[in-house]
């Protein structure tokens, strides 16, 4: 008997022709309403201009790095669809006929699911921090570099041998997990006071404002992102109790793949063309 039940199979199935479909959708969308982003990209670095010595205060002044095109973010989506499309394509043939997703399910873990997640997560962090308002250069590497580390968690966590080992790792990721999102949060609430606090050029008397459906899309996705830890944790809950089936957290991990992705891929399709002038934010 095969493996794998029919409806994991057709989970992988489906799942590559909506993330396929959802590819050639928001491309079609960019390309039919190219726009420039309502909101600022602009990236810095810190640049030490005084020390002296013994004091215990250095002053450091902004240096500007360069912007990060529309084009960067929007090729950004387009490539988390397409790469996880392809991903959903080599588990629904088994490893492009060589039964290597067949192994990894059988041994209770996927390793090709976390280097999948550690390139789209990533991007999707990328995208998101420029997104919050996050501008040191510094700081986005170091929240990427971060994403990466808390995929490889997920993967030590499926491969450690002893539960012991699998609640630390779970401790560690929920570390990461919320450092990551503390940084992109807090720069993106304290973006929203500064710009309401200035005046809009193009509407005297008023306030600018931030893009709504930036505000629309940052705070459910750090949920989306929480949703991957409660099913890892419950994994570790249940991996010791008769009966563990190892494919009902595959499928867990199918579902919420493709439905974080198409929620922030078609938010910020719908973001990303509209009009600059619709919104005054920066």
């Amino acid at each position: 008997m095969h493996l794998f039940s029919n409806d994991i199979n057709k989970l992988n199935y489906y799942a590559a022709w909506l993330h396929g479909l959802s590819f050639i959708g928001v491309l079609g969308t960019f390309l039919a309403k190219n726009e420039q982003v309502n909101f600022s990209t602009e990236v810095f670095r810190l640049k030490l201009v005084d020390l002296q010595k013994g004091d215990r205060e250095a002053t450091v002044e902004t240096q500007k790095v360069g912007e990060v095109p529309t084009e960067a973010l929007k090729t950004a989506i387009l490539l988390m669809f397409s790469i996880t499309c392809l991903f959903h394509i080599f588990y629904y043939t088994d490893g492009f006929k060589s039964g290597l997703y067949t192994e990894q399910i059988k041994n209770k873990r996927n390793l090709f699911r976390w280097l999948e997640y550690g390139i789209t997560s990533t991007i999707m962090i990328f995208v998101l921090s420029i997104m919050s308002g996050v501008k040191s250069s510094d700081q986005i590497f170091t929240l990427c570099s971060a994403n990466l580390v808390l995929m490889s968690i997920g993967y030590f966590i499926e491969v450690s041998p002893t539960k012991r080992d699998k609640i630390v790792g779970l401790i560690i990721g929920f570390y990461l997990l919320f450092s990551i999102w503390y940084v992109i949060l807090s720069n993106f609430f304290r973006r929203i006071s500064e710009v309401e606090d200035m005046d809009n050029p193009n509407k005297p008397g008023e306030k600018r404002k931030i893009a709504g459906w930036v505000k629309q899309v940052l705070v459910p996705m750090f949920f989306w992102y929480l949703s991957f830890g409660i099913v890892s944790s419950l994994y570790v809950k249940n991996y010791y109790k008769p009966g563990f089936d190892f494919k009902i957290y595959e499928r867990y991990y199918i579902i919420l793949s493709y439905l974080s992705k198409a929620f922030m891929g078609y938010y910020l399709a719908f973001g990303l063309t509209r009009p600059k002038s619709e919104d005054a934010s920066d």
